[in-house]
């Protein structure tokens, strides 16, 4: 067929097909929610700063295992798919749910991960100050945020919050009263 020979050779003339093959993430143990969330990092300028990252192991576990799985996924090919198995340890230290074999939601795996991640590297964990309080009469969301953002800045200072702050707000409403 001459419409994919021309692709083919299209892709041959570009060099598309020479650009090396990603190297994936082993699913040993039914892990699939933490690389889906490791390849999600992987994605973003957070990235970046956890490949740099050099710490101590005993005290930073969670960054240098993420620092140590976000480099073997850049390098490569490798030898073969690369294993999430030891960030998966180090996060279940603080959130014992994720050290079993179950399947967890992605979105809950992510949420411990960067408070871990945030803790472990927050430059300004010793400073102390007041919890920042909902101004109930304020309903501009951009004010809201902030607000919050300028309170959680005083005590909080980690390459999570540089690079992947957001602000959160839900609100439940009763079916019957509404």
């Amino acid at each position: 067929d001459q419409d994919s020979d021309g692709i083919a050779g299209a892709l041959v003339k570009t060099n598309a097909l020479a650009a090396p093959v990603p190297r994936g993430l082993l699913n040993g143990g039914n892990v699939c929610y933490i690389n889906q969330t490791v390849q999600c990092i992987a994605r973003t300028p957070l990235a970046d700063v956890v490949r740099r990252f050099t710490g101590n192991s005993d005290t930073q576990p969670v960054a240098c295992e993420l620092s140590a799985l976000l480099n073997a996924l850049a390098d490569g090919g490798g030898d073969g798919p690369a294993s999430s198995l030891g960030l998966k340890e180090s996060v279940a230290e603080k959130h014992p749910k994720f050290g079993d074999t179950k399947q967890h939601d992605p979105s809950e795996f992510m949420r411990a991960l960067l408070s871990d991640l945030h803790d472990e590297l927050n430059t300004k964990a010793d400073v102390t100050g007041p919890d920042a309080e909902l101004d109930s009469n304020v309903d501009d969301e951009r004010d809201i945020a902030a607000h919050y953002r300028e309170q959680h800045a005083r005590t909080n200072a980690s390459p999570v919050v540089d690079e992947l702050y957001f602000l959160e707000r839900s609100a439940l409403l009763c079916k019957s009263c509404h």
